[in-house]
């Protein structure tokens, strides 16, 4: 009913935060750590972002009609999937590094739109404000967390430590 699909929403927005929370907060960590100089951290860090532009409309889409929960499944399965083969990406070749950025940005940027479609699903619309707000919390309570997370990760297993911490949050959810 309402309350598990709630309780899925509030889950979902907060491993999305603590996700791009990480990526935000570690990202450029990542970059520097990796060799990768200035502007390819800065291309790095930009695709990522457009990916989550440009995939943002597709998925949506692409979720109308049907089960949002299978939707988000899907999308975390590939959110850990790419941050376990960015773990093992060489940086010094800088196209595979963009593209599967791009991939990771496409889909980590997709997860808390699905969680609010999927939560606007099941509300009255009296109900859509204060639901939205809960999410936000969820969201930015997690996205707090996750850059401390994330750089524990890299203290303790190195660079790959940002994307395996996303990896694994991402099979959480």
């Amino acid at each position: 009913g309402i309350a598990m699909a709630l309780d899925l929403s509030f889950e979902a927005a907060l491993v999305t935060g603590l996700i791009l929370g990480a990526f935000h907060g570690v990202g450029p960590l990542f970059a520097q750590l990796a060799g990768l100089d200035r502007a390819m951290l800065s291309a790095f860090m930009s695709v990522t972002i457009i990916g989550g532009l440009v995939l943002q409309y597709p998925v949506g889409r692409f979720s109308d009609g049907r089960d949002r929960r299978q939707v988000m499944l899907g999308v975390a399965v590939g959110v850990a999937l790419v941050s376990f083969t960015l773990m093992g990406q060489d940086t010094h070749h800088g196209n595979g590094l963009l593209a599967l950025g791009a991939l990771f940005g496409g889909l980590a940027f997709t997860l808390y739109p699905l969680c609010v479609a999927y939560t606007n699903d099941f509300l009255e619309p009296e109900d859509l404000i204060p639901a939205s707000g809960g999410l936000v919390m969820a969201y930015g309570l997690g996205a707090a967390i996750g850059p401390l997370g994330a750089a524990g990760a890299v203290q303790v297993v190195g660079v790959n430590g940002l994307f395996g911490f996303c990896g694994f949050v991402a099979i959480f959810l």
